[in-house]
């Protein structure tokens, strides 16, 4: 009799695993939050004393790193920011001018009165009743207006368009590289003479 023999079937090897566990998932919401990996692992209920190296160890495993750059994406996309979006921020701090939030007068604009890009420029804005000039008896309300910081915005411009960039001069490069030369090679003699004495 004939056995019956039939082709046995090819063991398909093991799926790794596409999901997270929960405390990966909890890292990538946590990591999230304040991109601080070791804080994240923190709360993510990893160990405090292993948190240090478990938080970068997280950053690199491939599906965690996918799902934080998923996650700032849309980050990015539901606060609205964008490369444009910022230069344009940047531009309007850099290049306001205070001359537009006056009336020809010399009383301040009221702040409904005032553009877009002029609101977004006033870090600050304070109203004080005081007496300013020295006893008149009359109480005077005296606006300020504090704008937001413009030389390290005209900074970051040009920073970022390299309108600035920072040059280190070395001088006497000849002059040290000759010492480190004849510096080598006294270790170099050296050595040398050490070993023919060990030899």
């Amino acid at each position: 009799m004939a056995a019956n023999t039939k082709p046995k079937k090819a063991k398909r090897p093991k799926k790794a695993t596409k999901r997270f566990t929960p405390k990966q998932a909890r890292f990538v919401a946590e990591y999230l939050y304040d991109l601080n990996a070791t804080q994240a692992a923190i709360r993510a209920g990893y160990s405090r004393k292993t948190a240090n190296t478990d938080g970068p160890r997280l950053l690199v495993n491939a599906r965690v790193a996918a799902a934080i750059a998923t996650g700032k994406a849309k980050q990015l996309v539901k606060a609205d920011l964008s490369a444009a979006r910022v230069l344009e921020e940047l531009r309007r701090l850099s290049f306001v001018d205070a001359r537009a939030f006056w009336h020809a007068d010399g009383s301040l604009k009221p702040m409904s009165q005032l553009t877009e890009e002029q609101g977004s420029a006033i870090g600050g804005f304070e109203a004080i009743i005081k007496n300013a000039a020295a006893g008149d008896g009359v109480t005077d309300l005296v606006h300020k207006i504090k704008f937001w910081d413009k030389p390290r915005s005209l900074e970051l411009l040009a920073k970022h368009f390299a309108l600035l960039t920072d040059v280190m001069r070395v001088e006497g490069v000849e002059a040290n590289l000759v010492r480190l030369a004849s510096g080598r090679q006294r270790a170099l003699e050296a050595h040398g003479k050490q070993r023919a004495l060990t030899s």
